[in-house]
């Protein structure tokens, strides 16, 4: 059966996933490094680098995902290209893979914190 394939790909999967929603934002940074000499775009470049990095590795994705949001907004404005419908787009598809990741990253937290007991106020009267 696939199962007996699949499962050394398992523990891996969901960093591939993260990779696979942030790559955009590292052929991005490659496509301004190489077309680009202007010190915020290159201040741009370090902030998708490095905020897509702590992402795939589940370092304060909240931060890094704030971090790569700002990037697509300063990138419409910088470019001139907000009101351009297929930047538009593009764009939201992206916001909707940030999304998911951020979202992913919650789920997470509440359960870490699932199995830690809360003391009620008549717990703590006894």
């Amino acid at each position: 059966s696939i199962e007996i394939y699949s499962q050394p790909l398992k523990p891996h999967l969901p960093a591939v996933g993260r990779f696979l929603i942030i790559v955009t934002f590292y052929e991005d940074a490659l496509k301004i490094m190489t077309q680009c000499s202007d010190q915020l775009w290159c201040l741009q470049v370090s902030t998708m680098l490095g905020v897509s990095t702590a992402v795939i590795m589940k370092r304060h994705t909240e931060y890094a995902v704030i971090g790569l949001l700002s990037v697509v907004v300063i990138q419409g404005f910088g470019y001139g290209l907000i009101i351009d419908l297929t930047f538009f787009l593009q764009n939201l598809s992206v916001i909707g893979r940030l999304v998911m990741v951020f979202s992913e990253t919650m789920i997470n937290k509440k359960k870490s914190f699932a199995g830690i007991p809360s003391m009620s106020e008549t717990d703590r009267k006894k």
